[in-house]
């Protein structure tokens, strides 16, 4: 009877989380945006540079890689992809909108089996501290002034 009584506890309680999660919604909208990448330059010296790109009048620079993982409702809607000079065809590249904040957006490769989100940074933002979320692993670029 008690043993019962488990297994159906454990089955409610799977039920009760399974039907609180939703998933990530990676699907383009209607009318997706296409970006397309600069280069954007942080050391002269040797040459380096970040991949960037323009959204809603912002240019929006590589600033680093996913930590763990990100929840559903920290992701908001998808407003694009990315434009493959190789690829032409490939929409997979998806930008996507954060909810916690305007001065970072997502990219996340669809179609990867092991493709890490990665993050852009609004680059207004350069040289002023601002609240980084969480799930967000800083590359420590010397375009963001760090030592990269």
């Amino acid at each position: 009877m008690k043993r019962r009584i488990v297994v159906i506890a454990g089955l409610l309680a799977c039920v009760l989380i399974l039907s609180g999660c939703k998933r990530i919604d990676y699907s383009l909208p209607e009318n997706p945006q296409v970006f397309t990448q600069r280069s954007y330059s942080y050391n002269d010296e040797t040459g380096g540079e970040l991949a960037g790109f323009e959204y809603n009048g912002r240019e929006y620079v590589f600033f680093g890689s996913i930590k763990g993982g990100i929840l559903s409702d920290e992701v908001g809607e998808c407003v694009g992809y990315i434009y493959s000079e190789t690829n032409p065809e490939d929409k997979n590249d998806r930008v996507m909108k954060l909810t916690a904040t305007d001065d970072f957006l997502m990219v996340y490769y669809v179609s990867g089996i092991m493709e890490p989100a990665v993050f852009y940074r609004a680059a207004d933002t350069r040289d002023k501290d601002i609240e980084i979320p969480e799930y967000i692993i800083d590359n420590g670029y010397r375009y963001w002034g760090g030592e990269n």
